[in-house]
């Protein structure tokens, strides 16, 4: 395991209208806010939506399971902010139930809301936590930077 430490930033509240697409809304303004890196929860509904439920074989690099859910689906979600030299990065993982049919899955290509999606984007700054490509799985995945090792005299 490792970790890095970070501060709160700003605290933004969110409001997707019906027929928004979540990630494409998220993009230019995590952009134009200039975040690096930040915490996202979402709640709300969706009606269409593309996700990753998990490799279709347990083996790296892995080979997504792609699922579409389609009508109208609550949801409740988390996802980071990471960036690397290209920019920031989202990531969102979320379950999406209809009914007695539940998924949960990595949100993908497309979100599209339905009547509403609430979300709250924290801010973290100060921290060394990044994207960055993993050769083995061929993903962006979060590195940590190492603290410099202190002497002993210091």
């Amino acid at each position: 395991m490792e970790y890095t430490q970070g501060l709160l930033g700003r605290v933004f509240i969110l409001k997707f209208f019906h027929d928004d697409d979540i990630l494409e809304c998220l993009k230019p303004f995590i952009k134009k806010e200039k975040i690096k890196t930040a915490v996202i929860q979402l709640m709300g509904a969706v009606q269409y939506a593309t996700l990753v439920t998990g490799p279709k074989q347990p083996k790296i690099p892995p080979d997504p399971q792609w699922e579409t859910i389609t009508g109208g689906w609550e949801t409740i979600g988390m996802g980071t902010v990471f960036s690397d030299k290209q920019g920031p990065h989202i990531h969102i993982h979320a379950t999406f139930g209809s009914g007695k049919k539940t998924r949960t899955g990595c949100l993908r290509k497309t979100g599209k809301v339905f009547l509403v999606v609430e979300a709250i984007v924290t801010e973290i700054k100060n921290t060394r936590a990044e994207k960055q490509l993993d050769q083995a799985s061929g993903l962006e995945l979060l590195h940590i930077a190492t603290q410099p090792k202190k002497r002993k005299h210091e």
